[in-house]
């Protein structure tokens, strides 16, 4: 029974450290968002940015566009342009990023026309069609 209060005990503090930190950070009252006080479109020029830099766990909640953070912002390294297999590697004009590597759907018979989609028995990929002639 002991273990059970100190464990929930921990967990309290835990929440209100995190809270503070929080609070710190962003410089806003938490307590008073929670509360149902003023709320943030009430006050000017102040708004609520919780970026990836700040919370880096924040990249792998339900909806965020990728589990990596690349300069403030949540990607996708396997599949983004800008992010292509690390942080800040673009993707020349006509190519993509597939699982991290900058591919030209074009020509390309393993992603011909998009990521993944390979040409069957061997066939030739142009201009995004596999046996296009």
């Amino acid at each position: 029974m002991l273990n059970t209060r100190q464990t929930n005990h921990n967990k309290i503090k835990y929440k209100k450290n995190l809270l503070l930190l929080i609070e710190k950070k962003l410089k806003i009252d938490v307590h008073e968002l929670l509360s149902g006080g003023r709320s943030l479109r009430q006050k000017k020029k102040q708004t609520l940015r919780l970026t990836c830099k700040t919370f880096p766990r924040i990249c792998r909640f339900k909806g965020s566009p990728g589990p990596n953070c690349c300069k403030k912002k949540c990607v996708n390294v396997l599949t983004d342009r800008f992010n292509c297999g690390r942080c800040g590697k673009k993707c020349k004009f006509s190519k993509i990023c597939c699982n991290g590597k900058c591919v030209n759907p074009s020509f390309n018979s393993r992603h011909c026309g998009g990521c993944n989609n390979s040409c069957s028995n061997g066939g030739i990929c142009a201009f995004g069609l596999c046996n296009y002639a």
